[in-house]
């Protein structure tokens, strides 16, 4: 009894899976990746014509936007002469030294 439980719980885990794989559309796409992989509807037999030059200008904003976004938390700092400053160490060992300086 219990091996027949498994079963049926491993066929609806993996039906469940497939479905939000299908069903789950990106938003800077439009469609599904398997829709656009395969120019075709997951569910009804029906041809997708997908407009590639919308995709990937609305692709080229998302990326921009997210490089804008990310570019204004960054500080600019003039350094100046006789300064102290703390250099950071590329690479150190696990319990070694991060900084070094003042």
């Amino acid at each position: 009894m219990t091996q027949a439980h498994d079963v049926i719980d491993a066929a609806l885990a993996t039906t469940m899976h497939a479905m939000r794989i299908t069903v789950t559309v990106a938003t800077i796409l439009g469609n599904t990746p398997g829709a656009l992989t395969f120019s075709r509807d997951m569910f009804l037999n029906v041809p997708l014509v997908a407009d590639w030059q919308t995709i990937t200008t609305c692709r080229e904003h998302f990326v921009n936007k997210n490089l804008h976004r990310s570019n204004a938390r960054h500080h600019q700092y003039d350094y100046a002469s006789n300064q102290q400053v703390l250099k950071k160490v590329h690479n150190p060992t696990k319990l070694g030294v991060r900084t070094t300086g003042p």
